[in-house]
């Protein structure tokens, strides 16, 4: 009799079966007290309840912060502040502004401090142990599991309403190695580090990784979602560089993969989105011998006296034009660009090279300044031209890049294509076109914002095909990185998902409709990216959609991990008001 009770017991605990909705606090079937008591032990004291940092700025202090409301508000913006801290996330429209210091975008006056969207409770993922005896006991339990390394993803997949939530901030070690399996350079890095900690720790011994451009970020979505960085036109995308990870599943099984194990596995956490097949608990990452130098030029665009005609556009649009080549002689960099409707644009573009000089540098430039001006023809002194005398900056050891990070607060939609030589190249009164389309803005809403980032090329598009993984195929035929970031306005006493809704469709008609036309079979990089594109399947993962599907599935049976716009995501509705999680029937 017992047997069989424990059968029937196991049975209705079997995560091969998805429920219908993951469970909340609200539910009969939620853990009681004595139960979160009970895993807390067997964690060995990891188990922390959630606690809103800014707790601290209500009446009561609601959730005990062990901080002061003016040091909270002193550091709010601070990636860095965020990435410390268990619950906390660095843009809190994802959160439901549920609990924000005052003056911050989100707070209303007299409305109380509350977990919003916040995770239920928290597990500091120590080591492979615990973070398996965690997965396993809440996917047993119908309960939805969330992963956080920094909480610097900008669409809010570092947290979760109702889940168990896995922060890997102490999985931390930095270990190089010289003859990994006999043949790479490698380095073996904690899924919860920053980019910055892990550069500086290679330069100290002469050596680069490749990763973000942000020293604040985390590796574990940055890799999986697909990640670049200012060394991927020469070296490739952050999912190239890897060799091997030890991934933890919901089952709570722990596994290495690399090219001979578990290979599906390693092929989809290797740009297959983050938080969705397992939490990867480690990388084995390539190592590079540093550059002798970089060397880096400015060249400004703006509209000189009585600017007509668009010449600002047609001048931005032929330096796109030249992009692709220049790329290909060994130049990377990036751009900002400020622009209205009507009106003219100013970009700025930052053009960089490894191991050359600043007389090389300025000879591959001049000739585009020069096809600018042929270009604009007799309107010149309409158009401001600016080459910057360039510099060269030797490669340091001692080199720091734990830059100040300010770019937290209340976050918001941004939308993004990967553009290669056949968009970049068209006519350029095309490309115009499509830039003053791109950055259009509605009566006074200010300036349009463009930022692109030159950083694949080369190295992207050369990859071997063995270290390519699940990225989306279409980078390895992009040049450039284009984001624009200026939506409508919103209303005051919009809820966040009343602001998300309205971005969303705003985003779909005047954003990713002119990226449809002057690229349709190309995509986006995922984390930088409208998370509600309509045809998101498409533009992040391209083909390798079905087969990802396929292995999320296998390794997430009991569908414990969601993430929004990820692998499965169409399988739940996630409804951003009571933080419920149900599938779509």
């Amino acid at each position: 009799m017992r047997s069989t009770t424990l059968i029937a017991v196991l049975a209705a605990c079997s995560p091969s079966t998805a429920a219908v909705c993951k469970s909340t606090p609200l539910d009969s079937d939620w853990p009681q007290a004595s139960e979160w008591a009970a895993l807390n032990r067997t964690l060995g004291g990891v188990l922390l309840q959630t606690r809103p940092v800014a707790s601290a700025c209500y009446p009561g202090n609601p959730f005990n912060s062990t901080l002061s409301c003016n040091e909270v508000e002193d550091q709010w913006n601070s990636t860095y502040f965020h990435a410390t801290l268990p619950e906390s996330i660095d843009f809190s429209l994802w959160t439901n502004s549920s609990c924000v210091p005052p003056g911050t975008e989100g707070y209303i006056e007299g409305r109380p401090c509350t977990l919003g969207l916040y995770p239920a409770y928290i597990v500091n993922g120590t080591s492979n142990d615990v973070i398996a005896k965690a997965m396993r006991w809440a996917s047993h339990r119908n309960i939805r599991i969330n992963v956080k390394g920094t909480g610097h993803d900008l669409d809010g997949r570092s947290t979760g309403a109702h889940s168990l939530s896995i922060w890997t901030h102490h999985l931390n070690n930095i270990t190089f190695e010289s003859n990994w399996n006999k043949t790479e350079d490698v380095v073996h890095v904690g899924s919860g580090q920053q980019w910055g900690n892990v550069y500086d720790a290679a330069a100290k011994l002469g050596k680069v990784v490749i990763g973000g451009a942000d020293g604040s970020v985390g590796l574990g979505g940055h890799i999986q979602g697909g990640g670049y960085g200012p060394r991927s036109a020469t070296y490739g995308l952050a999912p190239d560089q890897v060799l091997q990870v030890t991934v933890v599943t919901t089952q709570g099984d722990v596994l290495v993969a690399n090219s001979t194990a578990h290979q599906d596995l390693f092929w989809a956490v290797r740009g297959g989105g983050g938080g969705s097949y397992g939490v990867v608990t480690e990388y084995v990452l390539k190592a590079y011998p540093a550059p002798a130098n970089s060397v880096a030029g400015t060249l400004a665009i703006s509209a000189g006296k009585n600017a007509t005609g668009n010449i600002t556009w047609d001048a931005f649009a032929v330096l796109l034009n030249h992009i692709p080549d220049l790329m290909d002689q060994g130049l990377w960099g990036n751009a900002i660009a400020f622009g209205s409707t009507p009106g003219e644009v100013s970009a700025t573009v930052q053009l960089s090279a490894y191991n050359s000089t600043a007389a090389n540098l300025t000879a591959l430039v001049e000739p585009i300044i020069a096809a600018i001006r042929n270009t604009t023809g007799g309107r010149n002194s309409s158009l401001s031209l600016q080459w910057s005398e360039p510099t060269v900056a030797p490669f340091d050891r001692n080199s720091s890049s734990k830059t100040p990070s300010n770019t937290a607060g209340s976050g918001g939609l941004e939308t993004s294509r990967l553009l290669g030589r056949a968009q970049l190249t068209l006519p350029y009164k095309q490309v115009s076109s499509y830039l003053r389309r791109i950055m259009y803005t509605e009566p006074g809403s200010g300036r349009a914002m463009l930022i692109l980032g030159l950083m694949a090329g080369p190295g992207v598009n050369n990859t071997p095909l063995e270290r390519q993984g699940a990225v989306n195929p279409v980078w390895r035929s992009t040049y450039v990185h284009a984001i624009s970031g200026s939506g409508p306005a919103s209303d005051e006493t919009d809820s966040p998902s009343q602001i998300i809704k309205k971005s969303a469709e705003w985003y779909e008609v005047n954003r990713e409709a002119v990226w449809r036309e002057w690229a349709p079979n190309t995509g986006a990089y995922m984390n930088e990216a409208n998370p509600y594109n309509s045809n998101w399947k498409h533009d992040f993962f391209g083909v390798n959609y079905d087969r990802l599907a396929a292995i999320k599935r296998k390794y997430d049976p009991s569908e414990s991990l969601y993430a929004v716009s990820r692998v499965g995501s169409e399988w739940r509705d996630y409804d951003m008001q009571n933080g419920k999680l149900c599938r779509v029937e």
